[in-house]
Protein backbone atom coordinates (compact mmCIF):
# COMPACT_ATOMS: atom_id res chain seq x y z
CA UNK A 1 0.00 0.00 0.00
CA UNK A 2 1.10 3.55 -0.71
CA UNK A 3 0.69 5.93 2.20
CA UNK A 4 0.96 9.68 2.24
CA UNK A 5 0.95 12.21 5.01
CA UNK A 6 1.18 15.91 5.50
CA UNK A 7 2.99 17.61 8.31
CA UNK A 8 2.26 21.10 9.51
CA UNK A 9 4.14 23.70 11.49
CA UNK A 10 1.91 26.30 13.13
CA UNK A 11 -1.00 25.18 10.89
CA UNK A 12 1.06 25.79 7.74
CA UNK A 13 1.98 22.92 5.42
CA UNK A 14 5.57 21.88 6.14
CA UNK A 15 5.95 18.70 4.07
CA UNK A 16 4.27 15.90 2.15
CA UNK A 17 5.66 12.36 2.33
CA UNK A 18 4.57 9.58 -0.01
CA UNK A 19 5.91 6.06 0.44
CA UNK A 20 5.35 2.43 -0.32
CA UNK A 21 4.08 0.44 -3.27
CA UNK A 22 0.45 0.06 -4.34
CA UNK A 23 0.66 -3.67 -5.15
CA UNK A 24 -2.40 -3.27 -7.37
CA UNK A 25 -0.80 -5.15 -10.27
CA UNK A 26 2.54 -6.51 -11.46
CA UNK A 27 5.46 -4.12 -11.76
CA UNK A 28 5.06 -2.04 -14.90
CA UNK A 29 1.30 -2.58 -15.01
CA UNK A 30 0.29 -0.97 -11.71
CA UNK A 31 -2.08 1.87 -12.56
CA UNK A 32 -2.31 3.08 -8.96
CA UNK A 33 1.45 3.45 -8.71
CA UNK A 34 1.51 5.17 -12.09
CA UNK A 35 -1.24 7.61 -11.06
CA UNK A 36 0.43 8.52 -7.76
CA UNK A 37 3.85 8.87 -9.39
CA UNK A 38 2.47 11.00 -12.19
CA UNK A 39 0.55 13.33 -9.88
CA UNK A 40 3.62 13.76 -7.70
CA UNK A 41 6.14 14.36 -10.50
CA UNK A 42 3.78 16.71 -12.36
CA UNK A 43 3.41 18.78 -9.17
CA UNK A 44 7.16 18.93 -8.57
CA UNK A 45 7.85 19.76 -12.24
CA UNK A 46 5.21 22.51 -12.22
CA UNK A 47 6.79 24.11 -9.15
CA UNK A 48 10.20 23.95 -10.83
CA UNK A 49 8.97 25.23 -14.21
CA UNK A 50 7.40 28.23 -12.49
CA UNK A 51 10.79 29.09 -10.99
CA UNK A 52 9.76 28.14 -7.46
CA UNK A 53 12.25 25.28 -6.99
CA UNK A 54 14.15 27.19 -4.32
CA UNK A 55 10.99 27.14 -2.21
CA UNK A 56 10.88 23.34 -1.88
CA UNK A 57 13.32 20.54 -1.12
CA UNK A 58 12.61 17.20 -2.81
CA UNK A 59 13.95 13.81 -1.75
CA UNK A 60 13.26 10.89 -4.08
CA UNK A 61 14.24 7.29 -3.41
CA UNK A 62 12.78 3.92 -4.38
CA UNK A 63 9.21 3.93 -3.09
CA UNK A 64 9.66 7.26 -1.28
CA UNK A 65 9.15 10.95 -2.04
CA UNK A 66 9.30 13.81 0.41
CA UNK A 67 8.52 17.39 -0.54
CA UNK A 68 9.58 19.85 2.14
CA UNK A 69 8.30 23.42 1.97
CA UNK A 70 11.06 25.97 2.41
CA UNK A 71 8.85 28.97 1.68
CA UNK A 72 5.06 28.99 1.38
CA UNK A 73 4.34 30.98 -1.75
CA UNK A 74 0.92 31.02 -3.43
CA UNK A 75 2.30 28.86 -6.24
CA UNK A 76 3.83 26.26 -3.93
CA UNK A 77 0.75 26.12 -1.71
CA UNK A 78 -1.61 25.89 -4.68
CA UNK A 79 0.29 23.14 -6.43
CA UNK A 80 0.81 21.09 -3.28
CA UNK A 81 -2.88 21.45 -2.37
CA UNK A 82 -3.68 20.21 -5.87
CA UNK A 83 -1.37 17.23 -5.30
CA UNK A 84 -3.24 16.36 -2.10
CA UNK A 85 -6.56 16.77 -3.93
CA UNK A 86 -5.33 14.36 -6.62
CA UNK A 87 -4.08 11.82 -4.07
CA UNK A 88 -7.41 11.95 -2.23
CA UNK A 89 -9.23 11.34 -5.51
CA UNK A 90 -7.04 8.30 -6.28
CA UNK A 91 -7.57 7.10 -2.70
CA UNK A 92 -11.35 7.20 -3.15
CA UNK A 93 -11.04 5.03 -6.24
CA UNK A 94 -8.46 2.60 -4.79
CA UNK A 95 -8.84 2.62 -0.99
CA UNK A 96 -7.01 -0.70 -0.58
CA UNK A 97 -3.91 0.64 -2.30
CA UNK A 98 -3.54 4.29 -1.23
CA UNK A 99 -4.21 5.83 2.17
CA UNK A 100 -3.53 9.05 4.01
CA UNK A 101 -1.99 8.50 7.43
Amino acid sequence: MITYNRSFKENILDSITIEGHALFADYGKDIVCAAVSTATIVSINAIESLNEEENIKVTIEEGYVKIEVIKNTPTVVGLLNNLIYSLKDIEIQFPNHLKEE
